[in-house]
């Protein structure tokens, strides 16, 4: 468990092993989350509406981490580093024009959303970095909308690189929009 204070420069630069005041991050694998931790990951991940609902639950047990962030005991931000599901994986990849790397990546960033009020305080960020550094010996891909601005911010800061072509996706709560694939290789292949 780490605690942070809330200070916008300290939440940029806040160490894994920092305790402050009034913040929280906790990362954890979904087996050591109770029913009502999942639930309220999911319930946060839904009002970003970026994600099928149908099988976000499904999704979210079987990531490799979660990432949870507290303000004032409350939830305000999620993110997740879920082990990549081959088939989507490699839809991502081709569709991106770039399926020769798809076999390069075990784990995805998904389901990153911060409560409106507390977005511009580096908390999703906070925890993708916290997510990273679980496995910071593997390769790591996401995808953001195109017009998701902050998220494509957010990942460039942390090196990931844009790769392959913007590509069409499709929800539900959204309709049509283009989505960017992103990719962190480790130290050792970039």
């Amino acid at each position: 468990m780490i605690r942070v204070m809330y200070s916008y420069y300290n939440l940029e630069s806040m160490k894994s092993d920092e305790t402050l005041e009034n913040h929280k991050i906790e990362i954890k694998p979904p087996t050591k989350c109770n029913n009502e931790k999942i639930f309220s990951f999911c319930s946060l991940v839904k009002k970003g509406e970026e994600v099928d609902f149908n099988t976000l639950e499904y999704g979210v047990k079987r990531a490799r981490f979660l990432g949870f962030y507290y303000v004032d005991d409350k939830l305000v931000g999620v993110a997740a580093l879920k082990n990549a599901n081959p088939g989507y994986q490699n839809n991502v990849f081709e569709r991106a024009g770039k399926p020769e790397l798809a076999k390069n990546f075990r784990y995805e960033i998904g389901y990153a959303f911060t409560d409106d009020e507390y977005r511009c305080m580096y908390i999703c960020r906070n925890l993708i970095r916290h997510l990273i550094a679980k496995e910071e010996s593997e390769n790591i891909f996401s995808t953001a909308r195109s017009e998701n601005i902050a998220m494509r911010k957010i990942l460039n800061k942390l090196e990931f690189k844009e790769i392959g072509d913007p590509f069409l996706g499709r929800l539900k709560e959204k309709g049509e929009y283009y989505v960017q694939l992103f990719v962190k290789f480790t130290n050792d292949q970039k």
